[in-house]
């Protein structure tokens, strides 16, 4: 028994063979998706033709890898939004969560200032507490206040468009996985159904929702293989599947952003994120925190006017940073919008800090101290017993791990050294769909 797991991004795909039971993942295939496009400042969005051309043929040629398969399971990029008509069709674009044109001043105020204003903290909190740029609520606000009827259109997700693009006939009503639904930020956690209060309060009410499912259902069969194809989950809750997340560990996974998370069975409260995740549990988390995206900025400015790059760059990053355990230069590299602001900045330089390895210290001092930041606002109540760190960037960087070992006192840690967690977290999926 064999399922495929594809995980899509923005603007890479994964996607592997799952054999329920198995622990490994077989022949994992990467490949780059259609580019974002930026025909304006602050827009990045994506054609949804391309993407889902992408995706189908990947799936074909896993497909050729294997004798049977017995279903599709997809996780992927959370936050985007397409709008469809209610034969599934896209009217437009998918927009990203990178697209931030929300923030753009309208009158005296940007759109996203304006819909906080309208929803009440008691909204805020039972959508997940977590309105910011980029999220799906923000962007068909935006939308709504330029003059585009939303009238009897259907808020998809990236990953549940791809999804139900892949099956024949295209389903009649669109389903979401709670996971992915939740990241839209107009879904109530605790009902799971859609937050009435908070598309009154945005003027969202005339929009034709999807279905929310908590359980992984078959939406139909795929067009080009004859399998069922199932509910998309978001890529951050089967990235923690795929790592084995357990009650009193605290993950913190650092790739392109970075996340801090925790198991819990209440929600988070004012100071962080609530998500659905598993089994009914919870996570209380905090997203969005610089990291690779950051980094990859800061070294982009050193070495523009040439010098080494990719692999020998990092190495010899790595090697002056061990060189330097500490500075008094401050680097904060919130370089793009998220929790801690849109700005970044470097402060305390002198000509002696002017290096970088100091340079990057203090760089991994502020990723560090974020994190004990996050770690202190979302544990609160909850025993912390051992840390997993997962993700690329902390795989790869000693440093990194060394100073995060250090500021959480040498709490016990655990490191997932598998850089396909997601893939990962279909795989737990599929054997819990072989068990049913």
């Amino acid at each position: 028994m064999a399922f495929l797991g594809i995980d899509v991004g923005g603007s890479f795909l994964k996607g592997t063979i799952l054999e329920p039971g198995s622990n490994d993942l077989l022949n994992v295939e990467r490949r780059v998706g259609p580019e974002l496009d930026t025909f304006e400042p602050l827009a990045r969005t994506l054609n949804p033709k391309k993407l889902v051309s992408s995706v189908t043929g990947l799936i074909e040629d896993l497909s050729t890898q294997t004798k049977s398969v017995e279903g599709i399971l997809l996780s992927g990029q959370m936050h985007g939004v397409v709008l469809c008509d209610l034969n599934g069709d896209a009217h437009g674009p998918i927009i990203t969560w990178q697209d931030n044109r929300d923030t753009q001043l309208s009158g005296e105020s940007s759109s996203l200032d304006q819909l906080r204003t309208r929803l009440s903290p008691n909204d805020q909190l039972a959508t997940g507490n977590e309105l910011r740029s980029g999220l799906p609520v923000s962007t068909l606000f935006r939308l709504l206040n330029e003059g585009l009827s939303l009238k009897g259109k259907v808020p998809a997700s990236l990953l549940s468009y791809c999804a139900s693009q892949l099956v024949s006939p295209n389903p009649k009503q669109l389903t979401m996985h709670t996971t992915d639904a939740a990241a839209h930020g107009m879904l109530d956690l605790a009902t799971e159904h859609w937050h009435t209060p908070t598309l009154e309060a945005a003027g969202l009410g005339e929009l034709s929702l999807p279905l929310v499912s908590s359980d992984l259902i078959v939406i139909g069969q795929s067009k080009s293989i004859g399998c069922p194809v199932y509910t998309a989950v978001g890529d951050h809750q089967a990235s923690l599947l795929g790592v084995g997340l357990e009650y009193g560990e605290l993950s913190i996974n650092i790739a392109t952003g970075s996340q801090v998370s925790i198991l819990a069975s209440s929600p988070t409260g004012v100071t962080g994120q609530t998500r659905p995740y598993s089994h009914e549990s919870l996570l209380r988390t905090i997203t969005h925190l610089p990291a690779g995206r950051s980094l990859n900025a800061l070294l982009a400015l050193l070495t523009q006017l040439g010098g080494p790059k990719g692999d020998e760059l990092w190495s010899i990053m790595a090697s002056e940073v061990a060189n330097t355990p500490t500075t008094t230069a401050e680097a904060d590299i919130q370089f793009f919008s998220g929790p801690r602001g849109s700005y970044g900045a470097l402060n305390h330089l002198t000509e002696e800090t002017l290096t970088v390895g100091h340079l990057m210290r203090s760089a991994i001092n502020t990723m560090v101290n974020n994190y004990v930041s996050a770690a202190s606002a979302i544990t609160t109540g909850l025993p912390v017993e051992r840390l997993v760190l997962s993700g690329g960037l902390v795989q790869r960087f000693m440093p990194l791990q060394e100073a995060i070992s250090q500021a959480f006192d040498g709490l016990p840690m655990r490191i997932c050294m598998d850089e396909d967690a997601s893939l990962k977290g279909l795989q737990v999926l599929a054997s819990e769909i072989a068990n049913r």
